[in-house]
């Protein structure tokens, strides 16, 4: 189970699919402009559903994980500009 819900959540695979279905469709002798936006529209509502999936998996994740600690700023460096400017 666990192997198939990983190849679902797989955007290549839908994006495979999706193509083999829209070329089986043209073949078929469907519209074109009609398969290409059709197809547009099952790849961007399964790539929302995929990143809203993705979201959750990582909001659970960081959830369990310890909080660490911030790293500490780095030095600006001093700006050279006015020096140059003075001794031109």
């Amino acid at each position: 189970m666990n192997g198939l819900k990983a190849v679902l959540s797989d955007k290549k695979v839908w994006v495979a699919l999706v193509g083999l279905v829209a070329g089986i469709a043209v073949a078929l002798g469907f519209n074109e402009s009609l398969v290409a936006t059709i197809s547009g529209g099952v790849l961007s509502v399964v790539s929302v559903v995929l990143m809203a999936l993705m979201g959750v998996k990582t909001a659970k994740s960081t959830a369990t994980q310890p909080e660490q600690p911030a790293e500490e700023p780095v030095p600006s460096l001093p700006d050279v500009t006015d020096e140059n400017k003075e001794q031109g």
